[in-house]
């Protein structure tokens, strides 16, 4: 498959193309505003599970390297999450939605990584 046939240079060359990428670009917009909204409808609420992660985001913070690597969760969200909140600094009240706003990030990495996934199919 040819480079212009999966994505033309330009998009009135392929009359097929032009549609393709509207309707692309409005499911990105649609899924992309339904993950914000969900995440600034709770953006003050956390589940026990986000507090422990939490918890292990503090412990990759402090270097306590013990208790940021166990057996029962999973290291890489806590990492993320620390660096997230290492970026924002000392945020109080504001950690839960820094935290959200970090899922929301993760949430669009996802769908970039499902859209790669059906464009290789």
């Amino acid at each position: 498959m040819t480079a212009t046939a999966r994505w033309p240079a330009l998009p009135g060359r392929d009359e097929a193309a032009v549609p393709r990428m509207r309707w692309r670009a409005m499911v990105w917009i649609l899924l992309a505003a339904a993950g914000a909204v969900h995440g600034w409808a709770g953006r003050m609420e956390m589940t026990p599970d986000g507090i422990a992660y939490l918890d292990l985001a503090d412990a990759f913070l402090r270097g306590d390297w013990a208790m940021a690597f166990n057996r029962l969760w999973s290291p890489l969200y806590p990492a993320l999450l620390a660096a997230a909140l290492a970026i924002a600094g000392p945020l109080g009240a504001s950690e839960f939605p820094a935290v959200h706003l970090t899922n929301f990030v993760i949430f669009l990495g996802a769908l970039a990584a499902f859209e790669f996934l059906l464009g290789q199919l």
